[in-house]
């Protein structure tokens, strides 16, 4: 199914993959006081063949400034790469992951997630590593790694494997936690769970200021 075309109304635009990535970064760029910059949910096709049709609408509107902000996926340096190839249909790209490129006609900046497993729950949970219930979802983790095998290579799914993706499972256990159970961990931003004063999103909003003018 073909994608819908994105509507781009700002000069400067951050492309995410999804709503959560969105929640997340629109907060960031609001507490750093970059209120023009639109930040574009790209529905799960960053990842996805779809990804290239996106960037071609992108670039159909007058844009001054464009980031791509993403998972690592399987490798960093190979999530870089593919973004660089699909930008450079389009404009140069920067010499190296999460830095920018000052071109005469616009900023171009790529930035890949660290962490564990390089995805947005890895800096979320960080965040929140001094917030009350930590102490217990750390003792929920150790209880589920105690109680839980690792599903083996090649093994077919069953549903008491331990998480796959454990900080995936630890950011739902601070979702859980909250006074008003949240399900999504983009909305977990807007209830206050994640901490955005934390030093784990420096280099992240460091990045983000290269929007500014």
């Amino acid at each position: 199914m073909a994608s819908q075309p994105l509507q781009i109304y700002s000069t400067s635009v951050l492309l995410v993959d999804g709503d959560d990535d969105h929640r997340v970064m629109s907060r960031l760029l609001k507490q750093a006081g970059l209120h023009d910059v639109q930040v574009v949910s790209l529905r799960g096709q960053l990842h996805k063949d779809g990804f290239r049709d996106q960037l071609a609408n992108v670039f159909n509107f007058s844009i001054n400034a464009i980031a791509v902000v993403c998972d690592a996926e399987a490798s960093r340096d190979a999530q870089f790469n593919r973004i660089c190839h699909h930008l450079r249909q389009h404009c140069s790209v920067p010499a190296t992951v999460n830095t920018w490129t000052i071109l005469p006609d616009r900023k171009v900046g790529i930035f890949v997630l660290p962490g564990p497993t390089g995805m947005l729950e890895d800096l979320l949970v960080e965040s929140a590593t001094n917030s009350p219930p930590s102490a217990c979802v750390n003792e929920f983790m150790r209880c589920l790694d105690h109680t839980l095998p690792k599903r083996p290579d090649g093994a077919e799914y069953q549903a008491w494997f331990f998480p796959a993706i454990p900080s995936k499972a630890k950011a739902k256990a601070y979702l859980v936690a909250s006074h008003e159970s949240v399900p999504h961990v983009g909305l977990g931003a807007d209830k206050g769970i994640w901490d955005f004063n934390h030093p784990c999103f420096d280099e992240l909003k460091a990045f983000l200021r290269g929007f500014s003018p």
